[in-house]
């Protein structure tokens, strides 16, 4: 495609970030086998002292965790035979047993319908007593609640059926793809763009629970930490819900690796991306679907982080979109990236044809 196909998204993204809406990002659009359009902008940092953004810079990919790191370690396992995804959840944590969400299958859990919470400090529980706490935790709800809880459990449930630390076995997974700035826990000494300045959001969340004080906020400039507070707090940088550093350049190369059925085999990658819940709020195993109607085909799926990240695939047009923000750098705007995504991806469609 003409390079000056793509003028639009480069003046789109030089504005917002003319208009501060982010630092700074990488934008990154292709097929399989071609790319298209590949920039960066802005700063990966602006305090204490400004950092440019590098097109190979590493992101805090935050929840795009769940399907790249925790889903699909389940069916790996699952065509293993080391786990079913009917299995009820108090088959690999017996602390389950007899409670509510004993009887959940592993498929509930992947499509965000186990009725779990959104969130909690899991981080306010001593760790022994912490599956107590979730086993009980129920809404009643049987429709999709998008759930952070639901995915710590699953990590746990990869690490008692592999018996192996989530990090660890997602190595496993990868290593034939030479993911070499792809990892939990990164060098602190590598490109990284920063995100919060002292936590503050989380500490607001922690207070909004009624709970009155925990021990040792992070005072910092955040870099190098995964920013989620149940990951960096509770789980020691490692957990099923967030904890994965990435940069474009490993993100195609997984992605293409994917797609072509080269980490699981195409029906494998056909189950993760079938619609599981309905037509109202469309779930895979892992993955959000139709993930932006009216933009892309209603086979698109993909991902978000809080930090500012995305990626999303349409096998209709073998097209692949990646954009990488630090939009939580220095402080965090709610709802800030919603909108600027959606209008990116008209963009797009308009390039594409859709």
């Amino acid at each position: 495609m003409p390079k000056d196909k793509f003028a639009g998204i480069d003046r789109y993204l030089l504005k917002q970030l003319g208009d501060k809406r982010f630092p700074g990002a990488v934008c990154w659009i292709g097929s399989r086998r071609v790319t298209f359009f590949y920039e960066k902008y802005g700063h990966c940092q602006v305090l204490p002292s400004r950092r440019l953004m590098l097109k190979d810079t590493i992101f805090d990919l935050a929840s795009i965790t769940k399907p790249l790191v925790t889903a699909l370690s389940v069916m790996k396992l699952s065509e293993a035979k080391k786990i079913r995804l009917d299995d009820k959840a108090e088959k690999y944590i017996a602390e389950f047993k007899g409670r509510s969400l004993g009887v959940k299958t592993v498929r509930q859990l992947l499509t965000h319908t186990a009725g779990l919470p959104a969130w909690f400090p899991m981080y306010s529980i001593p760790p022994d007593k912490r599956f107590d706490y979730l086993s009980g935790a129920d809404t009643g709800e049987r429709k999709v609640v998008y759930s952070c809880l639901g995915y710590i459990i699953l990590g746990k449930i990869v690490e008692r059926a592999a018996r192996t630390p989530l990090d660890i076995f997602f190595r496993e997974v990868t290593k034939g793809l030479a993911l070499s700035n792809t990892m939990f826990r990164p060098d602190p000494l590598a490109s990284i763009a920063a995100t919060e300045n002292r936590d503050r959001y989380e500490r607001a969340k922690f207070k909004s629970c009624g709970l009155r004080s925990a021990a040792g906020w992070r005072d910092y400039l955040i870099r190098g930490e995964v920013h989620d507070g149940n990951c960096f707090y509770g789980y020691r940088g490692v957990a099923g819900n967030a904890g994965l550093f990435s940069n474009v350049p490993d993100l195609v190369r997984f992605m293409r690796a994917y797609v072509g059925g080269d980490i699981i085999p195409p029906s494998s990658v056909k189950q993760m991306t079938a619609n599981l819940t309905g037509a109202k709020n469309p779930r895979g195993l892992g993955w959000m679907l139709d993930i932006y109607p009216g933009r892309l085909s209603p086979r698109a799926y993909g991902h978000t982080g809080f930090t500012g990240t995305m990626l999303c695939f349409d096998p209709l047009k073998d097209l692949l979109v990646i954009l990488l923000t630090n939009d939580i750098h220095p402080h965090v705007k709610p709802d800030n990236m919603p909108p600027l995504r959606r209008q990116l991806m008209k963009i797009i469609s308009r390039i594409f044809n859709y």
